[in-house]
């Protein structure tokens, strides 16, 4: 028998690989999420089958896709009132539109998570939305606004007492104040200048310290990169307060922490050896390192990037002598910039349609149009399904002629399976419970998820001795189903009790009913062992 995979589980699988760093993992799981939970029209899990998609893209420099996924999903989020999630779809579109250097785009993005994180119950998305933003600003050349927007999101976070947050955070400050450096610096007094070193190298410090208290950032997977990202800030600084042979050594040391799965932190390096060469004053090895990254980070999509190497190769052209070239050069950025904000119109417009689509969706669902009502966990019919199935039976008037019952199935100690073996395994049972219901149960019957660790099954034209019989079929296709494969030494057992309808019943009678006739079958069990 194959196995499927529910919508729950399939979360959990997405939520795993991606923890794990398997965005090849990941992918294929977060699709396969995204269009099943679309089928049953579950917004929730749609929008977090495409929220594992836009990390996957971004992990790849797919930032186009990222941003068209996210969007997608910030849009259901909203729809469906999930503030927290909705403002993690907007963080990641906001890094996003920042690698495509739109740059206008990225800053209403990130400023509307924020706003919405400030607005809803969830503490830690305030720190989750400053991030992407300050990060948006630094590259915007807004200085103070990034300042101000990281030193919201580290304040918080030491609220919260999340030093990982704060490391994290305090990584991404220097970065952007570097950023905020390179744009600034050449056009400075010398004053100006020395002002804006010692900031740099106080930010630095501070980064620094955070490290040592609270090694690394959020998870496992975003270590090495952080302390590259750092380690890239110094190098800079080094170069800038001319010292380039220490930021040659500083450079050698964490060129090793780059690996080619984060293809634009392997052109940061270039960058800064672009950088310490132009300090080392060796123009034609640090104009062809510049146009190497301008050639390769355009070919990334990373625009921001080709951009920021752009700006350095002008200053190494003027440097040399060449101000025709370096003025031409400028002409191009600035044309560049111009073409992003002509492509960012029809896109606009395209976002503002999937939105307009997703809330006709909505309207829909609200007026009653009929949608499949699937149980995400095991595929089954959910409640409101099976107590519509049986009202609407119950209000016929031949309701005694039809000889109908409901059958009441109960997974065993289901609270000592997921303390024993945890919780997916505990979910891996009831998935296999419902597919043994599928095999075993007649054309026409309804099983349905009840409660938590509960099945009810609507038998048509069944009495008594026939539903004892089902019931016997089921108790024993579950005690001898071979559970090892879900864990060494698994047993599962179900508990079984039905009911007839009958005349003048409601559902909620008729599930009373049952319910006793369940309990009454586990005590005639525990008097017999």
């Amino acid at each position: 028998m194959t196995y499927l995979l529910s919508l729950d589980e399939l979360d959990t699988a997405c939520q795993a690989q991606w923890r794990e760093g398997h965005v090849a993992g990941c992918r294929p799981l977060a699709t396969q999420l995204a269009q099943r939970a679309r089928e049953v029209d579950d917004a929730v899990l749609e929008a977090r089958g495409l929220l594992y998609q836009a990390r996957c893209d971004l992990r790849e420099a797919a930032y186009l896709d990222a941003l068209a996924a996210a969007r997608q999903a910030a849009g259901l989020f909203g729809l469906e009132d999930v503030a927290d999630s909705e403002v993690e779809a907007l963080a990641l579109a906001c890094t996003a539109l920042t690698a495509l250097h739109r740059l206008d785009e990225a800053l209403d993005c990130g400023l509307q998570a924020q706003a919405l994180a400030e607005e809803g119950p969830e503490p830690l998305a305030l720190v989750l939305a400053t991030d992407p933003l300050g990060l948006a600003q630094a590259w915007a050349g807004q200085a103070e606004a990034a300042e101000q927007t990281f030193q919201t999101g580290i304040e918080r976070a030491r609220r919260l007492g999340r030093g990982d947050w704060v490391a994290h955070l305090a990584i991404h400050r220097a970065c952007g104040c570097a950023l905020a450096t390179v744009l600034s610096l050449d056009d400075q007094s010398a004053a100006q200048r020395r002002a804006a070193l010692d900031r740099l190298g106080s930010v630095i410090e501070e980064a620094l310290g955070c490290c040592e208290r609270s090694p690394g950032v959020p998870n496992a997977v975003t270590q090495r990169p952080g302390r590259f990202l750092l380690g890239w800030v110094q190098v800079l600084h080094a170069c800038w307060a001319g010292e380039p042979l220490l930021a040659q050594q500083l450079l050698g040391r964490i060129r090793p922490l780059v690996r080619r799965e984060h293809g634009w932190l392997d052109l940061l390096a270039l960058c800064a050896s672009a950088e310490v060469a132009r300090a080392l004053n060796l123009p034609a090895q640090a104009e062809a390192t510049a146009r190497e990254v301008m050639h390769e980070a355009t070919k990334l999509s990373h625009l921001a990037l080709a951009d920021l190497a752009a700006g350095l190769l002008s200053r190494v052209l003027a440097q040399d002598g060449r101000p025709a070239q370096a003025l031409e050069l400028e002409r191009e950025r600035a044309r560049l910039r111009r073409q992003a904000r002509t492509l960012a119109l029809p896109r606009r417009t395209l976002a503002t349609r999937d939105e307009l689509a997703l809330r006709m969706r909505l309207r829909q669902r609200h007026a009653g149009v009929p949608r499949p009502s699937e149980d995400s966990l095991t595929g089954l019919a959910d409640r409101h399904q099976f107590i519509q199935r049986l009202d609407g039976l119950l209000q016929r008037a031949d309701v005694g002629r039809s000889r109908c019952t409901v059958l009441c199935v109960a997974v065993a100690d289901a609270g000592q399976l997921a303390a024993r073996h945890g919780p997916l395994v505990r979910d891996r049972v009831l998935c296999t419970v419902a597919a043994l219901l599928r095999q075993l149960l007649r054309s026409g019957d309804l099983p349905a998820r009840w409660t938590h660790d509960e099945f009810a099954v609507l038998l048509h034209r069944s009495g008594s001795e026939e539903s004892s019989r089902i019931a016997e079929r089921i108790t024993h296709a579950v005690a001898t189903h071979d559970w090892s494969a879900l864990a060494q030494g698994l047993q599962v057992q179900v508990h079984c009790g039905h009911a007839l309808t009958r005349s003048g019943d409601t559902v909620a009678l008729l599930m009373r009913r049952c319910d006793d006739a369940l309990h009454a079958a586990l005590r005639g069990r525990l008097q017999a062992a």
